[in-house]
């Protein structure tokens, strides 16, 4: 479709094209009216003509009147100049003043008629030029004029009636080219007035799409112009950010003398100067940006609303000038606290070989061959965590990926370590989480980037090895039961399950009251390898349910049920031979609308997307890589690992995972898995 500035240009040429069309047919038809009145001129011309010749004596002795002979010279020379004219073109006096008249202006209809006005002219003219000089004529000259007069006047008076005719066609398609100027004008008014129309609805729309946009960005952004006014159109994003949410056309140096120290804002009031200066390279100055890790609120020994802001800002050149800054406003606050806390780790680590004799004490009441067997668990895990690193992952996507698998095994550690009292365990894998989650939160990866990571694993390895001399120590200082207790009879208390350990360490650290109930067989009775890996899916399941579904004992207790919350759980084979897991605790249930939002949240998903998701879809959600309905992380949940490793272990058996919901009951896990780990029997056959 045409632009509206076309159709403009457009509408101005056809207006000019008609106004030239009606002046050219007006010219033309005013020449015709010159022409007859010419001709009406010539025709009383020429009627003058035997009157003259009349007067003219006949008679020796006698003579003309100068009067009557100029008279007569001036008739001829008269219907002479208008046959000429017709016949040749030349100069037109008319009432409307002198103008070029040419031949081929004579309209076609009245030039045959125009041919024979010329013809008895000629016949004419030859009789009378004789009788323009001589002193007297003979008795006949008269009449033959006369005669010679009348076959001419019939021929004028054609054409006269022809230049009429020719006249009034013209008027007529006049008049129609004028009605047909304003038809065709007010046409393409209407039509420009609708193609305008539309150009408004498509700027409107570009309106607002430009709109949703902004509301849509993460971060805050606006634009900025050489008197540091804020363009029309900011972020709602930035609104929060600033705590206000009048900022358009606002100047920026009066908003952030509001939250920011005056030193830092007049810095930052020269630091954007210098970016509209086409001598300073926006490159070179970037990193003496003064905004690019900013405070906003809370006090400095009150950590509580607190927020950090980085200020990005880019040059916008129109015809290689800048005109205008584009910036963006990104808050840090998440990124900032999270290097404090990994600073704080950092400097803990002696203070954690204090706890060591807590520890031991631990130890001693715990049951040490299941922590022993889930720390050479845990070696496995680490060890394979470990070699991943060392591979070269290509690409933004590997890297990504690769934190992923790194992240599982770390987390699985720090969960079930924090569960057995092993603080000094939960502790160091913390941190190797806190790194990896700032690699998580990067634009941008680089194989380099992993090396903290990797020393972290080392330091993990270390404390490992810590725990297992530990516990070898403490085997040596173990002492067989007393005879007396076999003799009395009574009967030995079996050790707690691992899923039973798991849930009581959980359940004092999180202030949770809860209890496990076995439906079917316990995990303990399937071989050494598989039981490990089915206590992998358990404990990740157990440490879900505390940390999301069931509830403290007071909100139990609102909610109508019993205060200590209940975890079933049991393991059944088929006729297949398959191993069928069942896991279901009765708490708070999982809240779809929730999940949805945190979907929005994680940027993964935009509004639309997760507003057409259906259940089934959402609940697919709780499985995926870092994501969590969490509010904040602890040693137990928040970094959307737990159920990304139970996801990632089935499938890696090969096994089917389902899981059913309703709000404010029961969350239930059905996990099917083959007879035979398919990776051990791959093994076998090779």
């Amino acid at each position: 479709m045409l632009s509206v500035p076309v159709w403009t240009a457009l509408v101005v040429v056809i207006a000019v094209g008609l106004l030239a069309g009606q002046w050219w047919m007006g010219s033309g038809e005013k020449r015709i009216q010159a022409l007859q009145e010419a001709v009406v001129q010539a025709q009383l011309a020429a009627q003058r003509l035997p009157r003259w010749v009349l007067e003219l004596p006949v008679d020796e002795g006698l003579s003309a009147l100068d009067s009557t002979r100029a008279a007569f010279k001036r008739d001829f020379e008269q219907v002479d100049a208008v046959v000429v004219l017709l016949q040749e073109g030349g100069d037109l006096s008319a009432s409307g003043g002198p103008s070029v008249f040419r031949q081929e202006d004579v309209p076609a209809s009245a030039q045959p008629a125009s041919a024979v006005v010329a013809e008895a002219w000629s016949q004419l003219r030859d009789q009378l030029s004789p009788l323009l000089d001589v002193e007297r004529v003979d008795r006949g000259a008269a009449g033959r004029i006369a005669e010679l007069t009348a076959a001419l006047d019939g021929p004028l008076l054609r054409l006269r009636e022809l230049l009429s005719e020719e006249i009034q066609r013209s008027e007529s398609r006049a008049g129609w080219l004028l009605w047909l100027s304003v038809l065709l004008f007010a046409a393409l008014l209407a039509l420009s007035l609708w193609i305008f129309a539309l150009k408004q609805g498509e700027l409107e729309t570009v309106r607002t799409d430009a709109q949703e946009m902004l509301d849509a960005v993460p971060v805050g952004l606006f634009t900025l112009d050489e008197d540091y006014r804020l363009g029309h159109q900011v972020s709602p994003q930035l609104m929060q950010m600033f705590g206000t949410g009048d900022l358009a056309d606002r100047n920026l140096v009066t908003i952030l003398r509001e939250l920011l120290p005056d030193e830092t804002v007049d810095t930052a009031k020269e630091f954007v100067s210098l970016l509209f200066s086409e001598r300073v390279n926006e490159n070179l100055i970037a990193s003496l940006n003064p905004l690019d890790q900013v405070q906003i609120g809370g006090e400095d020994d009150d950590s509580r609303g607190r927020r950090f802001l980085d200020f990005a800002f880019r040059r916008m050149r129109v015809k290689g000038k800048v005109v205008r800054l584009l910036v963006t406003v990104t808050d840090i606050t998440e990124r900032v606290v999270l290097n404090e806390e990994l600073d704080r780790l950092r400097g803990e680590g002696d203070v954690q070989s204090e706890r060591v004799m807590e520890v031991v004490v631990g130890l001693l009441k715990a049951d040490r061959k299941m922590i022993e067997e889930r720390v050479t668990h845990w070696r496995v895990a680490l060890k394979e965590a470990n070699q991943s690193l060392k591979q070269s992952a290509r690409g933004e996507r590997g890297l990504r990926q690769l934190i992923d698998r790194v992240f599982r095994p770390v987390h699985l550690v720090k969960g079930e370590a924090a569960a057995m009292g092993l603080g000094f365990i939960t502790q160091r894998a913390k941190a190797t989480e806190l790194e990896l989650g700032l690699l998580r939160d990067r634009e941008q990866l680089e194989g380099n980037d992993f090396l903290p990571v990797a020393v972290r694993l080392e330091d993990l390895f270390g404390q490992l090895d810590v725990l297992e001399r530990m516990l070898k120590q403490l085997s040596k200082l173990s002492t067989a039961p007393a005879p007396a207790d076999k003799a009395e009879g009574k009967p030995k208390t079996p050790p707690p399950s691992f899923l039973q350990s798991v849930v009581a360490g959980l359940s004092s650290k999180l202030g949770r009251q809860a209890r496990v109930v076995l439906e079917g067989q316990p995990s303990e009775s399937l071989p050494e390898d598989r039981r490990r890996q089915v206590d992998d899916i358990l404990g990740q399941l157990a440490r879900n349910a505390l940390a999301h579904g069931l509830e403290s004992a007071e909100e139990r207790s609102r909610a109508g049920k019993t205060p200590v919350g209940e975890i079933r759980y049991g393991l059944a084979q088929n006729d297949q031979g398959e191993i069928e897991l069942s896991f279901r605790d009765d708490g708070r249930g999982i809240d779809l609308e929730t999940v949805r939002r945190k979907a929005v949240a994680s940027r993964r998903f935009s509004p639309d997307q997760a507003a057409k998701m259906n259940p089934k879809q959402l609940m697919g959600l709780i499985f995926l890589p870092g994501f969590s309905t969490r509010g904040g992380v602890d040693d137990a949940a928040g970094r959307g690992v737990g159920l990304d490793i139970v996801a990632h272990s089935v499938k890696r058996l090969g096994g089917r995972i389902g899981v059913q919901s309703v709000p404010g009951q029961f969350t239930q896990f059905r996990i099917r898995l083959p007879a035979t780990d398919p990776a051990a029997a791959k093994g076998k056959s090779a």
